[in-house]
């Protein structure tokens, strides 16, 4: 017997994304202890939700869902949706989850922080990031990386990753505020910027 098929009789926590197969773009990352097939068909019937939306607009056939990890319990896996969440924002990706995914409460957040203290990932993830950067350039020089500057100190960033983690933000935040979504983020608001920018940025 397949080990895929002992974890869909008795699964584990499975971190999951949701792919638009007209363009082959991840659209949604998720959590769930459901069989993927019951939890692709639960986001096609949740009405009020952007990924449903999208599901109803294009056909439940055209989308796909594949899972990307594993968790043993919930709060390792919040901390694994995360991760990737932001990854593959990081990697230009257009996600329809709820705020992207950052509704958690004050007290999990917490959680997490904590649990990300002094954290390294682990072998089997960065052989995953390897493979899914496989001939990329990432940063910068990445083609799809967006660098953002912070109005209130002119700074530009290389990235909306690199200024989250140079100010304490959330990735996500820092880019609806881009999107005119919201106003602020870190107290800090902020604009696309291009890499002309960024480069006299860096040599001024």
């Amino acid at each position: 017997m397949s080990e895929w098929v002992k974890q869909e009789r008795n699964p584990p926590f499975t971190i999951y994304k949701v792919v638009d197969n007209t363009n082959h773009a991840t659209v949604y990352v998720g959590l769930t202890r459901r069989t993927l097939k019951d939890r692709l068909q639960g986001h096609s019937d949740h009405v009020d939700s952007p990924i449903n939306q999208l599901i109803k607009s294009k056909g439940k056939q055209n989308f796909s869902i594949i899972p990307i990890d594993y968790a043993k319990n919930k709060l390792e896996g919040w901390e694994k949706e995360e991760f990737w969440t932001l990854f593959l924002l990081e990697n230009g990706c257009k996600l329809y989850n709820k705020d992207y995914g950052k509704s958690l409460g004050p007290a999990t957040k917490k959680k997490l922080s904590i649990s990300h203290k002094g954290k390294c990932l682990s072998e089997e993830q960065k052989e995953k990031i390897s493979k899914a950067n496989k001939g990329r350039f990432m940063g910068i020089e990445h083609l799809r990386s967006k660098c953002v500057k912070c109005i209130e100190t002119g700074v530009v960033y290389g990235s909306i990753s690199e200024a989250g983690r140079k100010v304490g933000a959330s990735i996500s935040a820092i880019a609806h505020v881009c999107k005119g979504e919201r106003k602020r983020a870190k107290g800090y608001h902020w604009r696309y910027a291009t890499r002309k920018e960024y480069s006299l940025c860096q040599n001024g």
